[in-house]
């Protein structure tokens, strides 16, 4: 999966091998399956602005989502 943090002026990609993440809610084995949460911890400083984060799964799915600081 990737991560992707985009504005006007810059872009961040993410893999999900190299961020830190946890499975809430699971049934305790690795896998991210179907009704858990999966949350994902992407530690920078970003400046002042709007921001998309978009979140690609390993089969095209995709998710975005906005937001400013």
């Amino acid at each position: 999966s990737d991560v992707f943090i985009i504005s006007n002026n810059t872009m961040h990609h993410y893999t999900l091998s190299n961020l830190n993440y946890i499975i809430e809610s699971g049934d305790n084995d690795e896998y991210w399956e179907y009704g858990e949460t999966l949350r994902v911890e992407v530690d920078m400083t970003l400046d002042r602005g709007n921001y998309i984060l978009v979140f690609v799964l390993y089969n095209g799915i995709k998710d975005t989502e906005t937001f400013s600081i």
